[in-house]
């Protein structure tokens, strides 16, 4: 899987949140916490500032993995806590997509 330089910003986040709560992404991930534990520590990151309210975060408590569409795009499901909107992120291109091109790109026509 290619880098860019969103998602390395969103992991470096996430890896600087992990470090300030002493719980590395890498423990965070593969953890024995559920879903929902996850999402509710995730909430508390935003809540206490360790995580910025204005980046974009992989949904449902950062719990959320890239995957490739059916179209070809490597996407990212993320949510952005300042507005609390959800969208896809195309890792190739930075660029989160608007609601049609999330659907044209998540179904074949």
């Amino acid at each position: 899987m290619q880098s860019t330089p969103r998602l390395d910003s969103i992991i470096a986040l996430a890896m600087v949140a992990a470090h300030k709560i002493s719980l590395s992404l890498a423990e965070y991930h593969v953890s024995e916490m559920d879903t929902q534990e996850k999402q509710q520590r995730f909430q508390m990151y935003i809540e206490h500032g360790i995580l910025d309210r204005e980046n974009w975060y992989p949904a449902c408590g950062c719990t959320e993995v890239p995957f490739l569409s059916r179209s070809g795009l490597r996407l990212l499901y993320c949510w952005q806590p300042s507005t609390g909107k959800h969208a896809y992120i195309n890792l190739d291109t930075d660029i989160a997509l608007t609601d049609e091109e999330a659907l044209h790109a998540l179904c074949t026509f």
